[in-house]
């Protein structure tokens, strides 16, 4: 039985690296990584995805890298990843193009086309049921995403790995705070 050729990813310096001119374009164009040279640098959860989804290898020091084993190593900096994962890979099985968001937590910029690529027009902030959350985090988030011009969309993710999406939009000049309750803050 003939294996299916796979892009390769190599671990240097800390850096998830891919030099194979044959997958740097079509990844590229399909809004994976960032060009850095001649080579592709891949976030975490890109690489994850493709390793996942049988697209590529992970090699460092020329032995491959499991896939749990690096999902327990991305565990050490990125607390959430498995969460982020799981709806980096909804997003993406349903074929939006998703990247890293503007911060660490549980945050995804998503483009419709791939022309859209460099200026997608969603965010999507990803809960956790059952895990405590202060309105005040919710409305900056959202205040956060708005000042940026993009529309928001709420991704919750249940216990069964499950993942409900709610897109937020609101007026403004309807909101206003009622003084008589105090600050959730």
């Amino acid at each position: 039985m003939d294996k299916v050729k796979k892009a390769i990813i190599v671990l240097e310096n800390g850096d998830m690296i891919l030099k194979d001119k044959e997958y740097i374009q079509k990844l590229y164009s399909s809004g994976f990584g960032s060009m850095r040279g001649e080579v592709l640098k891949l976030d975490p959860l890109e690489v994850l995805y493709l390793v996942y989804t049988n697209r590529a290898r992970v090699l460092e020091n020329g032995k491959e890298i499991p896939f749990k084993t690096l999902v327990r190593m991305f565990q050490k900096n990125y607390s959430d990843i498995w969460i982020k994962f799981l709806i980096y890979h909804d997003l993406r099985q349903r074929g939006f193009i998703t990247m890293k968001g503007y911060t660490t937590g549980l945050e995804l910029r998503v483009a419709e086309k791939k022309a859209e690529k460099n200026r997608p027009k969603t965010i999507v902030f990803g809960l956790v049921e059952g895990r405590k959350v202060k309105f005040s985090s919710i409305r900056f988030m959202i205040d956060r995403a708005m000042s940026l011009g993009k529309n928001v969309v709420l991704a919750i993710v249940d216990k069964e790995g499950n993942i409900t999406y709610y897109t937020v939009s609101f007026s403004r000049s309807t909101m206003t705070r009622d003084t008589r309750f105090p600050s959730e803050d």
